[in-house]
């Protein structure tokens, strides 16, 4: 069982398996899609076009997660680097890894009406949609709330994530009547096995059950460089 999953995870059977979906579209065996190969250069050119309005210098950034935490031009990596303090790199580490994996979990489409403020007073900012959710997220570690320990803030643990419900993310979210947001409950149940996972991962390797534990899983033996592919299959597990 263990050698089909790593077979499963491995990228090379995810490349296979989607070219053979792609090719089961492009040949008219799909129900729900309809591939047209003539109107890629079209699309490629209008993606180009984009590209070059907005990043003339051709500096692109990365998206991800930490793009989202800049919201409004604001480094909020440098907030949770100073609360970090002195922590090792290690340490500092784990904790990238547990705000990462949570604030990405969290984020599906919030709905239209959502908007999160940061900060008190009228002048307080609104985000919305990934960017609100990244912020929110992050604020949200910031103030200990998927730690299990008061006294240790800045981490996300099994136990917190497991015991947390659509009224306590409702509660960081800003979520009322006229601050609406689509599908907490399957957020909150979300984490909620996302929990089950890292301690069913802790019971394996002995590692603290946080999502910071994938940081040690990959540097295990010693290990200063790994591949795309043994994140993605550590992540996948």
């Amino acid at each position: 069982m263990n050698d089909a999953l790593a077979v499963l995870r491995d990228p090379a059977t995810i490349r296979l398996r989607s070219a053979a979906i792609t090719q089961a579209v492009a040949d008219g065996r799909s129900g729900w899609f309809r591939l047209d190969r003539s109107r890629l250069d079209e699309v490629a050119e209008r993606v180009a076009t984009l590209t070059r309005e907005r990043f003339p210098d051709g500096r692109i950034p990365f998206h991800s997660r930490w793009r989202h935490f800049e919201a409004g031009g604001v480094d909020r990596r440098a907030l949770l680097d100073e609360r970090l303090g002195h922590a090792t790199p290690a340490e500092r580490a784990r904790a990238y890894f547990d705000v990462a994996v949570v604030s990405v979990l969290l984020d599906a489409g919030a709905g239209g009406a959502w908007r999160f403020r940061e900060g008190e007073g009228d002048e307080a900012p609104f985000y919305s949609r990934s960017e609100g959710l990244g912020v929110a997220s992050l604020r949200g570690f910031l103030a200990g709330a998927f730690a299990f320990e008061s006294a240790e803030p800045l981490r996300a643990d099994a136990a917190a994530l497991r015991r947390l419900d659509a009224r306590a993310l409702a509660e960081l979210f800003q979520v009322t009547a006229d601050n609406p947001m689509v599908g907490l409950e399957g957020r909150a149940a979300l984490l909620v096995r996302l929990g089950d996972a890292l301690m069913a991962e802790s019971g394996r390797s002995g590692l603290e059950s946080r999502p910071g534990l994938m940081y040690d899983l990959l540097v295990a033996g010693g290990r200063s460089e790994v591949t795309a592919a043994e994140i993605l299959g550590v992540l996948l597990r």
